[in-house]
């Protein structure tokens, strides 16, 4: 495989991961704007907080992917700048793709339990 080749597939990566993470915070805040309107039908609310812990962290999740992206963003900058001999200075460009890949994981965490308790929060509220 050519050195040409390996770079289209990191570029093309690069821009899967980009457009993963904006479909995530589209997802997440689709997810966040479904439950407010379910809430408000309910007369009796079981367990506010359970709802306020999955608000908190739906919004976690569409703060961290759309975090991820701006940091990735900026770490590609630095790629390039390097590789443009513009500059030198590789410790940024790793700080801010360190930062981004924890973003990551936790933007897809946050949503995951959000998405577990938001069931937990519909079960106690539909059984009852």
């Amino acid at each position: 495989m050519s050195s040409n080749q390996i770079n289209e597939q990191g570029l093309e990566s690069n821009q899967l991961r980009e457009k993963f993470f904006f479909h995530w915070a589209i997802l997440a805040a689709g997810t966040f704007s479904l439950l407010i309107p379910f809430v408000q039908s309910l007369e009796n609310i079981v367990s506010p907080k359970l709802f306020i812990a999955v608000e908190i962290l739906l919004i976690l999740s569409i703060i961290s992917s759309s975090l991820r992206n701006f940091f990735w963003a900026k770490t590609t900058w630095y790629w390039a700048e390097i590789n443009a001999g513009i500059t030198k200075n590789k410790k940024l460009k790793d700080k801010y793709h360190k930062f981004a890949l924890s973003l990551e994981f936790f933007s897809i965490i946050f949503y995951i339990v959000g998405i577990f308790l938001g069931l937990v929060f519909v079960n106690l509220n539909i059984l009852c």
